[in-house]
């Protein structure tokens, strides 16, 4: 059994004395799965789902949820003081108050929780602005018969976020600032765990700009600085731009990320260009983990037609790393997708897409590698390359509806592949597909609440040499009761 508890409400100081005193919602839900095969299952599993809100005056709400089931007892609910938030709002003012997280952006403050106080206003005006401060890590000593626990400093952290909007374009700044205290652990662990007491200090600016009336280009440059040791005392050759934020020294390093977009929109749909880059090792206290080493160009799509019958949108990617060209690999990524959504009538409607995912990794001679000779001198670079597609086609039917009865039919294909290929060559048992055909049909009564569905399914897998092929029908049947208020539903397959 397992018992675990949260807390977290918002209020709004606008609404009170203008609603209810007490006020609750929420339901109950019950699952029961019976099975019969060679996997090794348990053969009955069945879980109860409950949710319950609770609201005081229209400003106060106490959430309440819990779970059930054969295996254990989850109670995840409000009144884990050890995790208490609070939000009061009042007009254009919100804070956020205890255990909380917020975010500035994704290269500075990303959602990492933490233990204080924070703020966000936005008045009517032109001028809005965040601030924040708390700590982010607490003091967790090293414990010899628990080696594989967390160990680590104390870690306090603050930040601003400010942006002004002009007529024609809107900027921004965003300052954050984490580190961790040195004396914050008195006893000794071993070195092997490389932990070390960091400074980190990122600076952000944000623009967006209006033009053509219609268009928009949002920009975002940010700089972050790290010194991965505090401890250390040689100093660094030369100071970098926040060195006035952060202690300098001989393990700092700086880096930089830069994101832009134009949007545009055209007839009945959009047009969007993107650019991101992210150095090497690219890092912020502000978020638990950090993609880097990175650059993104996307251009994607989007239009409506035959009088927004027919909605197609358009995808589009490339990614590579190794930008500093430091490992022993590049790796490029594509990306694309086409999406359609057409509806014929009130009655007939069809959906597709297909996407395809190719990654090419180039891996540099060991000769190549250690003595950085020439692009052109590689004579055994080996190049790998992996393709995946997707594609779905789904058809719905609607072929009977009245007030007493409702008769409807769908039709679900899927296709994938996935193939490795090494010089262009496809590798012995690098390709698998997988082919899935399902068809359904429904009988409802919407008088009686009462949905029949029944349904073929088929699935044929190709893994290397082996052949696979499932197929079976599926039965359910659902039912509302007491004015919708209980569903009740049963399935078979």
């Amino acid at each position: 059994m397992c018992c675990t508890l949260g807390f977290s409400q918002s209020i709004n100081f606008d609404q009170l004395g203008k609603e209810k005193w007490l006020r609750y919602n929420g339901g109950v839900a019950a699952n029961a799965v019976y099975y019969d095969g060679t996997a090794n299952r348990q053969a009955l599993t069945y879980y109860l789902t409950g949710s319950l809100n609770f609201n005081i005056a229209g400003v106060y709400n106490i959430p309440l949820s819990f779970t059930y089931s054969n295996q254990e007892f989850d109670f995840p609910n409000p009144f884990n003081f050890n995790r208490l938030s609070l939000h009061p709002s009042y007009k254009w003012a919100t804070a956020h108050l205890g255990d909380v997280s917020m975010t500035f952006s994704p290269y500075t403050l990303a959602g990492h929780q933490f233990s204080g106080a924070g703020f966000d206003l936005n008045p009517e005006g032109k001028f809005q602005i965040s601030g924040m401060y708390g700590r982010f890590l607490k003091a967790t000593e090293y414990n010899e018969e628990q080696p594989q626990a967390l160990t680590a400093y104390k870690r306090m952290g603050y930040g601003v976020k400010t942006a002004y909007d002009f007529d024609f374009m809107k900027l921004g700044v965003i300052l954050f600032k984490a580190n961790d205290e040195e004396n914050s652990l008195e006893n000794p662990f071993p070195l092997e765990l490389g932990i070390s007491p960091k400074d980190n200090a990122v600076l952000s600016f944000e623009s967006e700009f209006r033009i053509f009336e219609k268009a928009s280009i949002h920009v975002e440059y940010a700089i972050s600085g790290v010194t991965e040791d505090t401890r250390l005392t040689e100093d660094v050759a030369s100071t970098g731009l926040l060195s006035f934020l952060i202690k300098e020294n001989i393990s700092t390093q700086y880096y930089n990320a830069l994101n832009a977009s134009f949007d545009y929109p055209a007839g009945n749909g959009t047009l969007g260009v993107g650019y991101e880059r992210i150095d090497p090792d690219y890092k912020t206290l502000g978020a638990y983990y950090f993609n880097n080493d990175l650059e993104n160009i996307t251009v994607n799509a989007s239009q409506s037609i035959f009088e927004n019958k027919l909605n197609l949108s358009v995808n589009a990617g490339l990614q590579r790393d190794n930008l500093d060209k430091a490992k022993s690999s590049n790796q490029q990524r594509i990306v694309s997708s086409v999406n359609a959504n057409y509806t014929a009538s009130d009655r007939l409607g069809f959906n597709a897409s297909y996407s395809n995912f190719q990654s090419y990794t180039n891996i540099r001679d060991q000769f190549d590698y250690i003595n950085q000779v020439g692009a052109y001198d590689n004579v055994d670079t080996l190049n790998y390359r992996q393709i995946s597609q997707n594609a779905n086609l789904g058809v719905n039917f609607l072929l009977k509806k009245t007030e007493t009865k409702q008769h409807s039919t769908n039709l679900n294909l899927v296709y994938q592949n996935s193939t490795n290929q090494q010089e262009g060559e496809t590798i012995e048992g690098g390709e698998n597909s997988f082919y899935n055909g399902m068809a359904g049909y429904t009988l409802g009564y919407p008088k009686q609440a009462l949905n029949i569905s029944l349904a073929g399914n088929v699935s044929y897998n190709t893994v290397a040499e082996d052949n696979n092929m499932t197929l079976g029908p599926t039965l359910s049947i659902g039912k509302q009761f007491f004015d919708k208020q209980l569903r009740t539903s049963f399935s078979s397959s």
